[in-house]
């Protein structure tokens, strides 16, 4: 279980970073099309600097943080962590809007999904953090 935990992890992260890297990159090459896939639609072009701060700045931080922690073990406890509530808060937040308000489109139930396989993905990473520590105080196991 241990082989199992440990590979697991890199993995989850190796995954996570390569993914955000990739979102990143597509708001970088062709960020209007995708704000409009995604039905947003300002009226100011401070408000595209505000969604490029984001989708550009946010997720390219967050790619490095996730990849960062396959090379500082110190950092596996607290992007788990990350992972496990960022994807429970957008899980809670886009469920409410989709079923509570009926506030969807096709592109908003699929992100839905990735994200409910993103949530149940950390839940297991953090099991298998928890099974590490677990071995760690007694390596018998």
């Amino acid at each position: 279980m241990y082989g199992f935990a440990r590979g697991y992890l890199v993995f989850f992260l190796l995954v996570h970073g390569l993914f955000y890297a990739w979102l990143t990159w597509l708001f970088i090459t062709d960020a209007p099309t995708w704000f409009a896939r995604l039905q947003i639609e300002l009226d100011s072009a401070v408000g595209y600097t505000e969604l490029y701060a984001l989708y550009r700045g946010y997720m390219a931080a967050v790619s490095v943080f996730f990849l960062s922690a396959l090379v500082v073990d110190k950092l596996v406890p607290g992007v788990t962590w990350f992972a496990f509530l960022t994807a429970f808060g957008l899980v809670l937040v886009r469920g409410w809007r989709i079923f509570r308000e009926d506030v969807y489109n096709d592109l908003m139930l699929q992100l839905f999904m990735v994200e409910c396989l993103g949530l149940a993905a950390a839940i297991i990473a953090l099991y298998c953090l928890y099974w590490i520590s677990i071995r760690r105080r007694n390596p018998y196991i």
